[in-house]
């Protein structure tokens, strides 16, 4: 018997395929080889001078690899490269280019044969966000120095170290890079402020300002704005996001609407307040800016509203507050990657105590609430898993009602009657999300759509990292709004996504102090803000009738 050892041609074999093995094993690697060879002379840039310039300056990039002749290589600047007659000399280590007469804030990239370098943030002098008339002189304008982290999540907490920020903050604003793709077309208004209604700021000192990464940020020019003008940006980029955001499908709205006062009983000075409120500013739905307004607003109003003063009102005369607006609203759309949610580290932002606790609107210790939360029986902390479980038991037991409750009527009954209205979705959603210790809060609004609009409500809840995920329970309830045709043919969409025919008024339960101590306060339920007050009189006054118009559509560009 011939064994394996002592086969000549069974070992003939075995030499042929260890010889095969080897070449493939050479093959793997050299090719190993090469990409890390290859890898190691892409272009690396370690600085530009200057990182904030003006359009036809000159730029000076540091750097690596760059080659010796610029052959076919190129800058990329916010997407653009320079032409051919632009590069002013070119070096392995250094290039000296002339900028486009036209260039926007953006990365800059040395691109040639050997790949693409990492990239640096060079920021038009221009595009720096200025306060209208306001002084720019070096030595008082805000001047950061340095931050405690280079990158961070949305909701992380940045120190920023420097001078002339101020002893308190006031007006001033930290203004990050807005993450939307018109971000880098030249759009001076891309930047996203920090939230001071969520918490965002929580120290301010002439040196040193601590805040949270807004919502909608992205990796770009950080910049602190104060009354004296706008500090340099200094580069700083969002990181560990567990998912993508999006904001595309931008529509803008000129709206309008009035409040009247009449039958007025008065029989001495009187003042009526009236809390207008105005469109909310968020990542998505941006520059709101009044239009054209009868009645001028009280400098030392809340955020949110346009506070209005009348004054000694008089029987037999009709006062009225009429108010314009125009403002941008984007579509929404996240992709989240739950596995990459993380912890949220210590110290809790005040976002997330304040939006998982009760509070005027929404109860979450309600004991409906309570059992819905045991029958789900989830023993999960992941926000986005909370959430879709909430979402997938709304769309399985609760059935969209065709017009609104009456006022005063408690929306948990929803859970009772699994019946309800977009107000009653909302409230109840944003209860069991809060209860599943998931930070939501409701949005008031309305839906806009061929010239008309209709009294609307929707939810928002927070993931860290990834910011404010909308989502309409309404709606992706197969919910229908008699006259509006919905955008998002699939309903699926209302997760983790809304459309741009939504305009919110209010986000939470806005609250507002009194302006008198025997103030008599109108409360109004239902309409397209969700504060708690809207009326306030005072004085001599004991009877009057007020009409708030719904608001009109003047136009949709």
């Amino acid at each position: 018997m011939t064994s394996a050892e002592t086969d000549p041609t069974r070992r003939g074999r075995q030499r042929r395929r260890l010889a095969a093995v080897l070449v493939a094993l050479a093959a793997i690697l050299g090719a190993a080889g090469l990409a890390v060879l290859r890898e190691s002379r892409k272009p690396v840039i370690i600085s530009l001078d200057p990182a904030v310039g003006e359009p036809g300056g000159v730029v000076r990039v540091v750097g690596r690899n760059f080659g010796v002749e610029r052959g076919d290589g190129r800058l990329e600047i916010a997407g653009i490269a320079p032409t051919g007659s632009s590069y002013l000399s070119w070096s392995d280590g250094v290039i000296v280019a002339r900028l486009p007469l036209i260039v926007d804030s953006g990365l800059v990239r040395v691109v040639n044969d050997r790949g693409r370098s990492n990239a640096r943030f060079f920021m038009n002098r221009d595009r720096l966000p200025e306060r209208p008339g306001a002084a720019t002189g070096a030595g008082t304008s805000p001047r950061i120095e340095s931050l405690s982290t280079a990158a961070a999540p949305v909701g992380g907490l940045v120190t920023i170290r420097g001078s002339n920020f101020g002893a308190t903050r006031g007006a001033s604003q930290v203004l990050f890079a807005w993450s939307s793709p018109v971000a880098s077309s030249g759009d001076a208004n891309a930047v996203v402020e920090v939230s001071e209604a969520e918490g965002g700021y929580e120290s301010w000192s002439d040196g040193e300002i601590r805040v949270r990464v807004p919502d909608g940020a992205s990796s770009g020019g950080l910049v602190v704005r104060g009354d004296s003008g706008s500090s340099e940006p200094l580069y700083f980029q969002v990181a560990d996001m567990p998912g993508v955001k999006t904001y595309g499908d931008k529509r803008t709205y000129a709206l309008s609407y009035f409040v009247q006062v009449s039958r007025v009983k008065s029989t001495g000075p009187n003042d009526l307040w009236l809390w207008i409120p105005r469109p909310v500013e968020t990542a998505a739905q941006r520059q709101v800016r009044i239009v054209s307004r009868t009645r001028e607003r009280e400098d030392a109003g809340p955020p949110g509203v346009d506070l209005i003063r009348l004054r000694d009102l008089q029987p037999g005369r009709v006062e009225t507050a009429y108010q314009a607006w125009s403002l941008q609203v984007h579509t929404v759309e996240v992709e989240v990657r739950p596995e990459r949610i993380r912890e949220i580290p210590a110290p809790i932002p005040e976002l997330v105590t304040r939006w998982t606790g009760p509070d005027r609107l929404v109860d979450p210790d309600d004991t409906r609430v309570k059992a819905l939360v045991r029958r789900l029986g989830l023993a999960e902390r992941n926000p986005y898993r909370l959430a879709k479980a909430a979402w997938d038991l709304c769309l399985a037991e609760w059935k969209p009602a065709v017009g609104a409750r009456a006022e005063g009527e408690d929306p948990l009954n929803l859970l009772d009657s699994g019946t309800g209205d977009p107000h009653d979705f909302a409230i109840a959603m944003t209860a069991l999300l809060r209860a599943l210790g998931v930070p939501a809060l409701p949005v008031s609004g309305y839906l806009v759509s061929s010239g008309r609009t209709w009294r609307h409500y929707w939810v928002e809840f927070w993931i860290h990292g990834l910011g404010w995920i909308p989502l309409d329970p309404f709606l992706g309830a197969g919910g229908a709004v008699p006259g509006f045709a919905v955008p998002f043919s699939d309903r699926s969409r209302y997760f983790c996504g809304l459309d741009n025919r939504h305009v919110a008024f209010s986000r939470g339960a806005p609250s507002y102090a009194p302006m008198a101590p025997d103030g008599r306060v109108a409360v109004r339920e239902r309409i397209h803000s969700l504060q708690d007050r809207y009326e306030e009189a005072s004085g001599a006054i004991e009877e009057w009738t007020s009409f708030w118009s719904e608001v009109e559509v003047t136009g949709i560009y």
